[in-house]
């Protein structure tokens, strides 16, 4: 997913329904809208942005959102050709009503590679600027700029664009399912391990059915020494997802199964909050600590509740 910066000038638009979009982005409605680009055409579905207002104060960072539809040709509001996206807001700021992350914010070091006073949309902001921009932008808005939904969206448009689910190459979509399962499982000796260790069931759902264990990683994978029977789970594939996704998580002292609000509120998962997993007859193949507290205290930061705000 590769980040752009979106720039508007309210000299030259006035963007007049902005306070009503606004109110329907806070209420979790999906607002979505056409955005000339300049002439970039390499902007694709999935890809993240972010709206810089500029020329009029207040300047700033006013809005982030999804690309929903890579650029295309048209034209702009002064008759002129150019390239455009549609994208759907996630967060949009009414500069009139409502602070914006102020622009003087992007001078420091670490956004120092990217030209913010261009006055043209499409800038790349490089990999690195990215990061920080959402970490002060999620911050700023106390949101996250992306949630788990959102980041499953963005993921199979990327698929579908790529044409994973060409139903005219079939062998080809069958061979890309058959690698996928086989990189979800992991190494065959880390899996067979893990199912070895614990009899061949998921210790959470005590599902016993091996074509739907795979092999999760409690820290992320990085190369063969990720692969370590105590830094692994057989988890059922279902579990394995939320798993990853930080929905599920177990406790690193008490071992009980800890679920996010959303996955608690509901009848398929709710039975498995509270649960103790269930540990190998040889503890030396337990599950690690360290890594499992990990996982938990980036669980915690993900469903933590967001601080109120004082009244000033």
């Amino acid at each position: 997913m590769a980040t752009y910066l979106l720039t508007w000038n309210p000299n030259e638009w006035a963007w007049e329904d902005i306070d009503k979009s606004s109110r329907e982005v806070s209420s979790g409605k999906s607002v979505f809208i056409e955005w000339s680009c300049g002439n970039t055409k390499k902007i694709q579905k999935g890809d993240r942005v972010f709206v810089l207002r500029q020329s009029a104060e207040p300047k700033g960072i006013c809005a982030s959102g999804i690309v929903i539809e890579g650029s295309f040709e048209g034209e702009n509001w002064k008759g002129n050709s150019a390239q455009f996206i549609k994208l759907k807001f996630d967060t949009l700021l009414n500069p009139e009503t409502e602070k914006v992350l102020p622009r003087h914010l992007l001078n420091k070091a670490e956004f120092s590679r990217v030209r913010w006073d261009i006055q043209r949309s499409g800038i790349t902001i490089y990999t690195e600027v990215a990061a920080e921009l959402e970490k002060h932008w999620t911050q700023f808005s106390n949101k996250p700029s992306l949630s788990n939904a959102d980041q499953l969206e963005t993921e199979q448009q990327k698929v579908e664009a790529e044409g994973y689910f060409d139903t005219g190459n079939l062998e080809d979509a069958r061979r890309r399912v058959i690698t996928s399962i086989v990189q979800r499982r992991g190494q065959s000796e880390f899996r067979l391990g893990l199912l070895n260790a614990y009899a061949g069931q998921c210790p959470i759902t005590n599902c016993n059915i091996e074509a739907a264990i795979e092999a999760a990683h409690i820290m992320s994978y990085r190369g063969d020494k990720s692969n370590h029977i105590t830094n692994g789970l057989p988890l059922r594939a279902d579990i394995h997802i939320l798993f990853d996704l930080h929905l599920l998580s177990i406790h690193p002292d008490t071992y009980r199964v800890l679920l996010s609000p959303e996955v608690a509120s509901s009848s398929n998962y709710g039975a498995y909050a509270g649960q103790k997993l269930r540990l190998p007859q040889n503890k030396a193949a337990s599950p690690d600590r360290t890594a499992l507290r990990n996982h938990y205290e980036v669980f915690l930061q993900k469903h933590e509740k967001p601080k109120q705000k004082s009244a000033t």
